[in-house]
């Protein structure tokens, strides 16, 4: 039973946007935008080569700190691998820089879910406080993407793995948004696609979870849990009843 529920915690890929998009032709495009912003530095990285090798060290840094529970971010694996090639370094406002012209590709097409802004407004109207708890190899990634879509507004806190060092199911990721909001975990619920980072990792501290299910997410399928969630929801405009019955069950 929850008492007294004061804060929902979201994931944002796959709960608020959906990020199954068709990656055989958007992953060029990204490596195209990425080696192109490069040539302007006198950078001169081609997409079949340095491109490929840079997401190939993206997709290791990736797997590693998923079993580390620790994120790597994206400027630091662009550092290293313009350092594998012999390249100059960049200062680090360029390799933000460069990392922001990798994502646009992709950002431009996360669409948002259906309801979603009339749902967060809701919850708003009730008196809950909002989260967001993201694991992403950049925070700028993320919140560039809310702003552009209007969803920063409803958020007070936006936890990403790549601005704290840690990723979830790390529990520490967790405490953080709920300090951010003034929140514990036994008044607080998790909303997410991934039963390994949504609903295991929240409930080893207490918190409820509510497993979305509306989009076909790859990892939620990758990284499945034998936990249990607290609720389902086929659809995102559930949440609402969703959250009113956990808070009086």
């Amino acid at each position: 039973m929850i008492v007294n529920l004061e804060a929902v915690l979201f994931d944002f890929g796959n709960t608020l946007i959906s990020i199954e998009l068709d990656w055989e032709t958007v992953l060029p495009q990204n490596i195209e935008s990425l080696t192109g912003y490069l040539k302007t530095r006198g950078i001169p990285a081609e997409a079949d080569h340095f491109g490929k090798k840079f997401v190939e060290n993206k997709s290791a840094w990736n797997q590693k700190g998923r079993e580390e529970m620790h994120e790597y971010k994206t400027v630091d694996v662009l550092a290293k691998t313009l350092q594998e090639w012999g390249y100059p370094a960049l200062p680090p406002q360029e390799l933000e820089e460069a990392v922001t012209a990798y994502f646009n590709p992709e950002e431009s097409l996360y669409p948002v879910v259906e309801g979603c802004h009339e749902v967060l407004q809701e919850l708003l109207n009730r008196g809950l406080k909002l989260g967001i708890v993201s694991n992403a190899s950049s925070g700028k990634l993320i919140r560039d993407a809310m702003l552009h879509r209007g969803l920063d507004k409803y958020f007070q806190t936006i936890i990403v793995s790549a601005d704290v060092g840690y990723r979830k199911p790390h529990p520490a990721i967790f405490r953080l948004a709920m300090q951010a909001l003034g929140t514990t975990a036994e008044k607080s619920v998790m909303v997410g696609d991934v039963p390994a980072y949504d609903v295991e990792g929240p409930q080893v501290l207490g918190m409820k979870s509510i497993l979305v299910s509306y989009i076909d997410s790859k990892e939620g399928k990758r990284f499945s849990s034998p936990a249990v969630p607290d609720g389902i929801a086929s659809q995102f405009t559930e949440i609402p009843s969703l959250l009113e019955k956990l808070n009086h069950s």
